[in-house]
């Protein structure tokens, strides 16, 4: 009955509204305590997340470490998805830094977004820091991520920086391709 489930936490969600996130998960664990399916929490923290309320499903996910339970990973995708698209890049990978010390699994397609925001923002230094990230939770950088930087510095106007990730990539076995050619190409013109 998680469709059921779902829909009765929006109601009480939509009645209770912003910052009800301790009351409600309080309830929750006092009608049945831990013995609840994990999907609860999970289901909790989504709907905060759908309704808006960012703050109250971040507040969510932390009450399920404090109380040990299951970490909601549906939940957690749900919510640095939505921060990642709404919220300032380097809050999202506050978030995302926290989730994965909780053993949600990296992954470098949430990286690689970030990186992309913060160069479009003009902040390379701060998608350097995230670059590096990746490295720190055992994964290798795709050619999308070494792309992403290169072409930040680039229009930032550090081309030698961009030709240095060139060379990182190839140590690595990343190899350049069309989009990394035409960065640095686009920086010499």
């Amino acid at each position: 009955m998680n469709q059921q489930a779902e829909s009765l936490l929006h109601f009480v969600v939509s009645r209770k509204g912003k910052g009800s996130a301790s009351s409600v998960f309080a309830s929750i664990l006092e009608t049945k305590g831990t013995l609840l399916s994990s999907f609860v929490f999970d289901a909790l923290m989504s709907v905060y997340t759908e309704c808006g309320y960012l703050a109250d499903a971040i507040q969510c996910f932390r009450l399920t470490k404090k109380h040990n339970l299951k970490i909601p990973f549906n939940g957690c995708k749900c919510l640095l998805e939505r921060m990642i698209k709404m919220s300032s890049p380097m809050v999202a990978l506050e978030f995302y830094l926290e989730i994965l010390d909780s053993g949600y699994p990296p992954n470098v397609y949430s990286f690689n977004v970030l990186m992309n925001r913060l160069c479009k923002e003009g902040k390379v230094k701060d998608a350097q820091l995230i670059f590096d990230e990746i490295w720190k939770t055992g994964l290798q950088p795709t050619a999308v991520s070494f792309n992403t930087l290169i072409n930040g510095y680039y229009k930032s106007g550090n081309l030698e920086e961009g030709f240095r990730l060139k060379m990182v990539m190839e140590e690595f076995r990343v190899f350049p391709d069309v989009f990394t050619y035409s960065a640095l190409i686009d920086g010499i013109v």
